[in-house]
């Protein structure tokens, strides 16, 4: 029952981490300057909360919110579906 609630808190702080994301074209004008500046932060979440995942997820999650119009990407959503289910032998 402990590890069902710590991977339901994981799911809700992967889809916060993704809506952050997502959420930085509701600013007109300055969009791309808040990715700069959250694609670091979402890349280091992203590896502190899910430490079984591959690096590849990090960087996806930095390089997602580094390009245009790819902030519709879930990445860190990707990477807990990744790590409890499609990663199943890593899950922590």
């Amino acid at each position: 029952q402990r590890r069902q609630r710590s991977a339901m808190q994981l799911l809700f702080a992967a889809i916060f981490i993704d809506l952050i994301g997502m959420l930085t074209y509701a600013v007109p004008g300055i969009a791309e300057a808040l990715d700069i500046a959250w694609a670091p932060i979402s890349a280091t979440l992203i590896r502190y909360l899910f430490p079984s995942a591959p690096a590849f997820f990090p960087l996806l999650g930095f390089v997602e919110e580094l390009l245009p119009a790819t902030d519709i990407v879930p990445t860190a959503l990707l990477t807990w579906i990744y790590v409890y289910t499609a990663g199943r032998n890593a899950a922590p």
